[in-house]
């Protein structure tokens, strides 16, 4: 069975490659050429999610699957989950581009570049995905074909490059102090490093925290993140949320876990209070925005400072809580993501103050996600900052909990101003057709929403991800 991982990589490198075939020109018709991308499309993905499901049950159990590019990550589940919920709602949003073939072929390189971030045992491999993430990301977000959209992307490759060669730069650092990248064998030199060289270990850290802080986008790194994410269409607003900031999250964790405990409790100060300063600044900020996109690519910073914060605070309980809110705001930012798109398009603005409801379900999902981010219970979101905070309070930072505390109080401020614009009588200027809601684009949103209750309802399931996850690496 291990031997099938390999499939895991090459499938959506092998669909990316099938699909910039088709934009090579030729004498075929455009909608024949729709036809077989959609195939290709679906059916890429739809291998991937067969793979998983043989996978799933030895690792779930606990059983690692190795193979010569790493072993299974619970998260890689949820992420071609997301991917594959994207890509239906893609379908019918993305005609220009899909025609141009760019848009299929580079979104199969992002996957392919997720998938293999959470594989690898390798520190350079774990780059050389990085790289092809972040190449596939920066021509995704011009797929809009606006001249925003050629800022923002501009803005993120250059970040991404610095955040490259920081992590280039610690890589060497690590091979010639151990002599080794594979994730098992560095371990042991790390930790010798930590006691015999701990000046060089903080050099390290440093460049990865910065490197990884840029792709996570915490403060004060957050820059370009809301441009991008708000600029960046629908589906690949809601990847690059929901997933790709949580593969960064996920490399921080296990490189920083190399180290050994001894190290981590003296570094897991630093990250703590840097996710606290993230959690303020993305609410804040948040707050004042009239976008639509731009108020949900802050509230993801702050989001994501809640995660980091779980995880610098250090103790089992706070790292199984964020953890568990890696999934879950996974699967909540995605499908708010989805919904905003929608409700904009129906409302022909992303004015918060001018949106409409339109599409009933949608809206009724949108209140449902939005709730679970804020922290209500029965919801999802609701579990999982309830843990980080019960876990700070017995670390003894209780201030870093009513930080998380009062940016949920906070994040209904926004997010009832969007729920309650929905409901207000607009006076409309003139007929203009109406926005069809296919089912390709609203299917994805009710069964995210419908996980988020899930997830509520039975934690259980949600906490053994995390459990999993935590022992792979290395907890």
């Amino acid at each position: 069975m291990s031997g099938i991982l390999i499939l895991l990589v090459a499938v959506p490198l092998m669909t990316a490659f099938l699909l910039s075939v088709t934009a090579l020109p030729q004498k075929v018709p455009h909608t024949t050429l729709m036809k077989l991308r959609n195939v290709l499309s679906v059916s890429g993905m739809g291998v991937l999610c067969v793979i998983l499901a043989v996978c799933a049950p030895a690792a779930l159990s606990g059983h690692v699957l190795t193979y010569t590019v790493g072993g299974w990550s619970p998260f890689l589940g949820v992420s071609v989950l997301v991917c594959f919920l994207a890509l239906f709602y893609s379908i019918p949003h993305m005609g220009y581009m899909r025609r141009m073939g760019k848009y299929d072929a580079f979104y199969f390189l992002m996957v392919a570049g997720i998938v293999g971030v959470f594989l690898t045992r390798d520190i350079f491999n774990m780059y050389v995905f990085f790289e092809i993430l972040s190449i596939s990301v920066f021509v995704l977000i011009t797929a809009g074909e606006k001249k925003e959209s050629y800022k923002a992307s501009l803005k993120y490759l250059i970040l991404a490059s610095l955040s490259s060669a920081l992590f280039l730069f610690a890589v060497g650092i690590i091979y010639a102090s151990c002599g080794s990248l594979n994730m098992d064998y560095a371990a042991e030199g790390m930790k010798s490093m930590v006691e015999e060289n701990p000046e060089l270990m903080y050099v390290v850290f440093t460049l990865l925290l910065v490197s990884l802080g840029v792709k996570t986008s915490i403060v004060p790194l957050h820059f370009w993140l809301p441009d991008a994410h708000s600029i960046a269409p629908t589906p690949i607003s809601a990847i690059l949320s929901g997933i790709i900031l949580k593969v960064s999250i996920y490399a921080m964790v296990r490189l920083f876990l190399l180290c050994g405990w001894q190290f981590y409790s003296e570094i897991s100060p630093i990250i703590a209070y840097t996710g606290a300063a993230t959690v303020a600044v993305g609410t804040l900020l948040a707050l004042v925005q009239k976008d639509i996109k731009r108020m949900l690519a802050y509230s993801s910073i702050s989001q994501i400072g809640i995660i980091v914060t779980g995880i610098g605070i250090g103790t089992d309980l706070a790292l199984q809580g964020a953890l568990f809110h890696v999934v879950n705001h996974a699967l909540m930012k995605s499908g708010l993501f989805l919904c905003a798109g929608i409700i904009a398009g129906q409302s022909r603005t992303r004015e918060i103050s001018k949106l409409q409801m339109g599409a009933p379900g949608v809206a009724v999902s949108f209140v449902v996600l939005s709730l679970g981010i804020i922290g209500v219970p029965p919801l999802n979101g609701f579990v999982s900052k309830f843990i980080i905070c019960y876990g700070a309070v017995q670390a003894q930072y209780s201030g870093l909990a009513f930080i998380i505390l009062a940016a949920s109080v906070l994040s209904c401020g926004y997010y009832f101003r969007v729920i309650q614009a929905f409901f207000k009588k607009k006076k409309r200027r003139k007929k203009t057709p109406m926005y069809r809601v296919s089912r390709f684009m609203s299917f994805p949103v009710y069964i995210l929403a419908v996980l988020c209750v899930i997830l509520g309802l039975f934690p259980l399931i949600g906490l053994q991800i995390a459990d999993l996850a935590l022992k792979m690496v290395g907890g």
